[in-house]
């Protein structure tokens, strides 16, 4: 079972859908597939008459096409942009959290950040050459992505370093011998040994973050339900 933190409740659209059929991890891009946009064909007809010379047209009118013209496709191509800017992010998430995306949390690579994701455009961009770190934190703002699992999570989740660390934790807690809980202090020294240096007041940060009490309350919490028992 893969937990996650909580986020707000709302119906949410993803952006990608990674999908793993058990051989082959891929991604389908959803934004915007709804969309099929093309220029009124009445305009266009004025315009090839505006393009081939013929009469007919009052200057306001050839005026009027013109603007139309530019901005209809100013739109469009900036819908394009955007979409090939998603479908590079989806690359890049791909490729840096495949092993997440196929075997859960406890493989989240928490040393991606939007920077580096901006970097790394760069390897699988066709000219080559990185996108600034503000258009990839544009394109993603509000954005989702589907998860193989169909869980629906949004772009920033990629960019959380405590999910790694907090999983982790859970895991030690519901794994600890009941009469000795994990301090605070036991679970640095845990997580120190997957080859994660946390600070003790950073651990303890991550699991109040997830409602888990301290190791002293978990004991006696766990000493009064044995007395009800």
């Amino acid at each position: 079972l893969i937990h996650r933190p909580a986020e707000p409740v709302q119906i949410a659209k993803p952006s990608i859908a990674f999908l793993y059929d058990g051989k082959k991890l891929s991604y389908e891009i959803l934004e915007l597939n709804d969309f099929r946009l093309r220029i009124n064909p009445f305009y266009v007809d004025m315009y090839k008459k505006h393009q081939e010379g013929v009469a007919g047209l009052p200057r306001s009118d050839v005026q009027h096409v013109k603007e139309y013209f530019k901005r209809a496709k100013f739109f469009i191509d900036s819908i394009g942009m955007r979409r090939n800017t998603i479908e590079k992010i989806a690359k890049v998430l791909m490729n840096e959290q495949r092993d997440f995306l196929i075997h859960g949390l406890p493989h989240f690579n928490s040393e991606l950040t939007q920077t580096k994701l901006a970097e790394k455009i760069a390897e699988v961009s066709e000219d080559h050459e990185p996108l600034h770190e503000s258009t990839v934190s544009r394109a993603m703002s509000g954005k989702f992505v589907q998860l193989p699992d169909g869980s629906i999570v949004s772009f920033a989740f990629f960019f959380d370093s405590s999910i790694r660390p907090k999983e982790y934790i859970r895991n030690f807690i519901n794994a600890e011998d009941p009469e000795h809980p994990l301090s605070d202090s036991d679970l640095m020294e845990h997580l120190a040994a997957q080859g994660m240096e946390l600070a003790r007041r950073t651990v303890a940060k991550y699991r109040e973050e997830m409602n888990i009490p301290s190791s002293f309350m978990r004991k006696r919490m766990r000493e009064r339900r044995a007395t009800w028992q």
